[in-house]
């Protein structure tokens, strides 16, 4: 392959990632060059990750656009959590640590009185109750 054909084949991916973001309602800058590539990953992270009302199905398209277009690789975040609240189903289990005075997420266990105390670990909370 030509180094000629090798510019030309990247010149068109970089015009078809600012074509697909730009569909998507991103804020693009003017120029198309590949000295916008980086500026142009970040904003396809953001389209994905924003808190745009993109369905399942567009969200998996606009991936498989921007993956054809040569763009950064985005992770599926189909039907995970959002952070501005949700519904989880599977058990979330928090990282031990001795940061005892840093708000964050703790393992917690509950056992009756008299029950024997579960093996824990640092930063793990223990709930005793009375039948």
């Amino acid at each position: 392959m030509s180094i000629q054909t090798e510019i030309a084949r990247i010149s068109q991916n970089v015009s078809n990632t600012y074509t697909v973001l730009s569909a998507l309602g991103a804020d693009m800058p003017t120029e198309q060059t590949s000295d916008n590539l980086a500026l142009t990953a970040g904003t396809a992270k953001t389209v994905l990750y924003s808190e745009q009302t993109l369905t399942d199905q567009q969200k998996t398209q606009a991936r498989e656009n921007i993956g054809a277009a040569g763009a950064a690789d985005i992770p599926d975040v189909t039907g995970k959590l959002d952070k501005s609240g949700g519904t989880m189903t599977g058990i979330l289990t928090a990282q031990n640590n001795t940061s005892y005075t840093t708000k964050q997420v703790r393992n917690i266990f509950l056992i009756a009185d008299g029950e024997t105390l579960p093996d824990g670990s640092n930063g793990d909370i223990c709930l005793v109750y009375t039948q």
